[in-house]
């Protein structure tokens, strides 16, 4: 018996800290996916926008409060799950969150994830997770621990066995974080990868892109006077249209190209490869076509037109991802200057 009680006390350690580890990595892995999302919404004090990309937390469900902090530490935004009862910090365990970014109190797990920008920190997120699903692991080992000592007589050496087998499995954590990870790098509303996604991959491709003689092109896509499909209907239509016209522009582009959407009524495009600029301008054109088409949302019509900015990169870019990106946002407000529904190239072919 005192052998048993010894190691079912190191094992629900053990199990206890593995549990707990999972809980912070799971958490962290949503909070930095979020993080990198959040930097234009700080930049330009969009507290609307910060808290439609908090938003994105309700995806764990334990999740109890979420602040988006100022490097001053004022309040920006916040994300609430009112199906929680929030349970403020002690002065113990304040103290213990600044010393080390989280600390376990009696009911919940608090952490602190900064949110950076090109290597410097520009706000924060202060995080809150409940501990229920935690207890109620605990309380569902300690009822089996009783059962097992009322067998350890006739089943001991068996029962122990499974005991490590059970406690030390790491069961379905990795389709968890895999399911996160997703959730982290795409647009809830699209499914298209969003703007962390979007950064990755151009990133690895402009890697990529130093070692051939191909080139490539960037397509910055802004609906035109987009406000007023939310301003006259509301902003469930806004949203069953964003997702007609996502649809619409996967479905035009090759399976080797990208399609993003990075904010609001904001897509990228990237070509790669494109073997001159008229192949870029023809994709350009039966984009706006297809954006163009009426959207049949219900007994509701609804006639979008958008403008597009062009950026050609080649092998001898030395611009990194985002600088890509704002050269193509740049074509596309001349191509709103233009008269809106036009194709504005910010360089030429090479």
């Amino acid at each position: 018996m005192l052998a048993f009680i010894t190691i079912k006390f190191i094992t629900h350690q053990v199990y206890l800290s593995i549990e707990q580890e999972h809980l912070i990595s799971r958490t962290k892995v949503l909070a930095n996916g979020v993080g990198r999302n959040l930097d234009a919404a700080i930049l330009f004090n969009d507290r609307i926008e910060a808290t439609e990309i908090l938003s994105a937390f309700k995806a764990d469900p334990l999740i109890a409060r979420v602040e988006l902090n100022t490097l001053n530490q004022q309040k920006f935004s916040q994300y609430k799950n009112e199906k929680i009862t929030f349970i403020f910090p002690s002065k113990d365990e304040e103290t213990k969150l600044a010393q080390q970014s989280y600390v376990f109190g009696s009911q919940m797990l608090y952490m602190f994830v900064p949110i950076d920008m090109k290597g410097e920190q520009i706000g924060q997120l202060r995080i809150a997770v409940s501990l229920i699903a935690l207890k109620q692991m605990q309380f569902n080992h300690f009822k089996l621990s009783l059962l097992l000592m009322i067998g350890l007589f006739l089943l001991s050496s068996v029962f122990i066995y499974l005991m490590f087998s059970w406690l030390l499995a790491d069961k379905s954590s990795e389709e968890k974080i895999e399911q996160l990870e997703y959730l982290a790098t795409h647009d809830m509303l699209t499914e298209l990868p969003n703007r962390s996604k979007l950064h990755t991959e151009l990133t690895q491709q402009l890697t990529q892109l130093k070692n051939t003689h191909s080139q490539m092109a960037v397509l910055f896509i802004d609906l035109d006077d987009f406000k007023s499909v939310n301003d006259s209907h509301d902003h469930q239509t806004g949203d069953k249209a964003l997702k007609v016209i996502a649809e619409r522009l996967r479905h035009t582009l090759r399976d080797s190209d990208i399609i993003a959407r990075l904010a609001g009524d904001e897509f990228v495009a990237v070509l790669n490869p494109v073997k001159s600029a008229e192949d870029a301008r023809q994709t350009s054109a039966r984009l706006l076509s297809k954006i163009r088409e009426p959207l049949h949302l219900g007994k509701l019509q609804l006639q979008l037109n958008a403008s597009i900015g062009c950026y050609y990169v080649s092998a001898d870019n030395a611009l990194d991802a985002e600088e890509v990106i704002k050269q193509a946002d740049e074509a596309m407000y001349d191509a709103k200057l233009s008269g809106k529904g036009q194709i504005s190239e910010y360089n030429q072919f090479n």
